[in-house]
């Protein structure tokens, strides 16, 4: 398995860098080729230019393949689409739930990030128990651990692109923020310790809740058990760091939208789903914000 470490340059994504980035594929689907042209339309440095390319890949937003004459040109993907379509300046909060949900599915393009949502079971961590444990699951996998620079420069990116410091939000500038602060994911503790923070009802909106549900399982599936949304990798309860009591207050809300049915009959614990079509849940979410 190939795995790619600190592909962003050491840029975390800041806020309008994902819509500029779409931008400027939609005028040119090879800008991010003419490495000189891409820093004059992005108005970025040429480690910049690099950066975007890799996140707007690593969230699904653009794929690289290559057109009739052998060049490599980067295609919007249809979620890219959509989310231009129901939040076109991704401005809206649930755009950059779905992105992180997206990006940490990534086993390959994105390591760090699939461990850390889906392997890293500390709830507090410091810089040396991120590195030590990322170290050892890379070893577990039967991959060569990385120089440690790359796996430093993955702590710092995903720390920053996360974290949420009302202080620091407040006096930083807006060019420097990242649009995922506001998911809450992870809170300072003390000076260099962090703790990975669970949302609720008031940042992850039950609807793309329910939208990345319908993306972790096969279409025709219909009944899911609540110990795999919570535990099975690549889950929502894994991605989101949920316990059993938040996903219960999801799955409730959900039920009243009837868009699911909670069964506890018979001793089962699981959900049936009523509704999974996922382009209309995100249009019904949308239409509503």
């Amino acid at each position: 398995m190939d795995l790619y470490f600190s592909k962003h340059e050491s840029f975390y994504p800041r806020i309008g860098w994902l819509r500029k980035g779409l931008d400027a594929v939609r005028k040119n689907n090879h800008i991010f080729l003419e490495r000189t042209n891409a820093m004059e339309e992005l108005g970025i440095g040429s480690n910049m230019v690099k950066a975007l390319r890799y996140w707007l890949t690593a969230f699904d937003l653009t794929e690289e393949k290559s057109n009739s004459k052998g060049q490599t040109i980067q295609e919007i993907t249809e979620l890219g689409k959509h989310l231009l379509d129901f939040d076109e300046y991704f401005e809206d909060l649930g755009t950059f739930w779905i992105l992180h949900f997206r990006i940490a599915k990534k086993r390959s393009e994105a390591p760090t990030w699939y461990w850390f949502y889906n392997h890293f079971t500390h709830i507090s961590f410091n810089k040396e128990t991120f590195i030590n444990n990322l170290s050892k699951y890379i070893q577990r996998l039967g991959e060569k651990v990385p120089a440690e620079r790359s796996l430093i420069n993955d702590y710092n990116v995903l720390r920053r692109m996360y974290l949420y410091d009302p202080q620091e939000n407040i006096t930083k500038e807006k060019s420097f923020m990242s649009p995922f602060r506001d998911l809450k994911l992870i809170m300072k503790e003390k000076s260099n310790s962090y703790k990975k923070n669970a949302p609720d009802l008031d940042t992850l909106n039950p609807k793309i809740f329910f939208y990345c549900l319908l993306e972790s399982i096969d279409d025709e599936d219909e009944n899911i058990n609540l110990h795999n949304i919570l535990n099975t990798q690549q889950s929502v309860g894994k991605i989101f760091n949920l316990n059993m009591n938040i996903i219960h207050e999801f799955l409730g809300a959900l039920q009243e939208d009837r868009l699911l049915r909670i069964n506890k009959q018979a001793g089962m614990n699981s959900v049936k789903i009523l509704q999974n079509d996922k382009n209309r849940i995100l249009k019904t979410y949308y239409r509503n914000i």
